[in-house]
Order: C-alpha cells, then structure tokens, then sequence
C-alpha cells in the first residue's frame, strides 16, 4: 500500500472514531434531556395528586353539599378516577427517572395507591422507599411510614420487624434531633400496638422506650415537648415525624 493510501486510511479511521464519539455524546445528551423532562413531569403530577386528595377531603367534609348526596358522589367518582390516572402516571413516570427520586417521593407515592385502596403498589412504594432513604433521619421516616402500613393490614409481627428497623437505622444517637426522632418512632409504635394490635403490654413497652428516649434529649425545652406528646397521646400519630422544636422555630 502506498504512503499515501495509508493516510488515507488513517484519516478514514480517525473521522470514523470522531463521528462515533459524536453520536454517543449526542445520544447521551438526548437521553438526559428526556430524563429530566420526565423528572420535571414527575413533580407536577405528585403535585397535583397531593392537590386531587385535598379537593376530595374537602369534598368529603363539606357541608354545603350534604343536601346533594347524588352530586357528592359523582364529584368524589370524578376525582377517584382523576386520582387513579395520575397515581398510574406517576409509577410510569418513576420508573423513566430512578435515578433523580427520593424516599419522600416514594412515600408519599405508596401513601397516596394506600388511600385508593391498592395495597399491593402501596407497599411496593414503601420498600422503594425504604431502599432508596439515606442513613439516619430518612430512613427511619421511611421505615416507620412502611411499619405503620404493615400494622394497618393487620400484619402486627412484620410491623413490629419495621419499626425495630426503623429505630435501629439511628442505632447511636449522637444529638437531640435523633434522640426525638427515636422517641416519637417508639411512641407510633405504642400506638399501633395498643389500638391496632390490641397489645396493651407490647405498647406499655413500646412508650416507657419513648419516655427514656425523651429523658435523654439535653434541651431542656425539647425534652418537655418530648415528655407531653407523649403523656397526652393525642389521637393517631400521622404519617410524618413530628417536628421538633428547632424545626417548629424554623417554620415560623
């Protein structure tokens, strides 16, 4: 081959290499655009699901519309069916962009096929959460969302397995922020125990835990705010952590 042929060659070769270096930047730069436009889709759907709940509670408990019980029920069929859609939107939707989810969203997803009746998506979400949570203040909120899921299928040692889970994720506080955080946990539990489970020494346990917990926070203000949440045990525990005095502060 002649000297000439042979950079003729080379030359081919090397605009092959370039040409095929600038379709996989351009494939991959594509494929992250889509990424984020299902990211950026992902939160207005979440949003509006959050958004679809309130509209039905509020439909749920209002009196103007008590005296029209046929109109109650289409417009709560309406948005049972605009919530399914959206529910089934966003499970699509989480699949596409793994990789830019959190555990909140997760709970919250699992939370939202739990209040439409579909268990089985429900805890699918909750373990997604679970895995997804980092260590220590969100992966005991996800654990202690998906125990107190399992204690309302009326499966009490699987929930019990969840909150152990839960607590032991901040196995050594180091701070009031996780001595708090342990202490409400042991408090869900002893709800879930004594009015789900019926397990009135289980749930005895469960808050002289959250009492000692509570002992152990150096605050003296958050350590009385510890104490009477918990001696008070008013109603259910709701599906996010209280917030403690530092966060209460924060918010106003």
């Amino acid at each position: 081959m002649e000297p000439k042929d042979k950079w003729a060659v080379r030359i081919s070769a090397a605009a092959l290499i370039v040409s095929l270096v600038a379709l996989s930047v351009s494939t991959w730069q594509a494929w992250r655009e889509a990424e984020r436009g299902a990211r950026m889709q992902l939160t207005d759907v979440l949003s509006k699901a959050a958004a679809t709940r309130i509209e039905r509670m509020k439909v749920a408990h209002d009196p103007a519309l008590s005296t029209d019980s046929k109109y109650r029920e289409d417009l709560t069929g309406a948005l049972d069916d605009q919530q399914d859609f959206l529910l089934q939107q966003a499970a699509y939707l989480i699949d596409q962009v793994k990789v830019l989810t959190n555990s909140v969203e997760m709970s919250d997803l699992a939370y939202y096929f739990s209040d439409r009746g579909d268990v089985i998506e429900a805890e699918t979400f909750y373990k997604r959460a679970v895995e997804l949570a980092p260590a220590g203040h969100y992966a005991l909120i996800a654990a202690e969302n998906y125990a107190e899921f399992i204690f309302g299928q009326h499966r009490a040692d699987d929930g019990r397995k969840e909150f152990d889970a839960a607590i032991s994720s901040i196995n050594a506080p180091t701070n009031d922020q996780d001595r708090w955080d342990r202490a409400w946990a042991y408090r869900k539990w002893g709800w879930f125990e004594k009015n789900v489970a019926t397990s009135p020494t289980y749930a005895q346990e469960r808050f002289e835990s959250a009492k000692d917990e509570c002992n152990h926070i150096v605050d003296s203000d958050w350590k009385q705010n510890c104490v009477n949440q918990l001696t008070s045990e008013m109603g259910s525990p709701s599906a996010a952590v209280a917030p403690s005095p530092a966060q209460q502060q924060v918010a106003q």
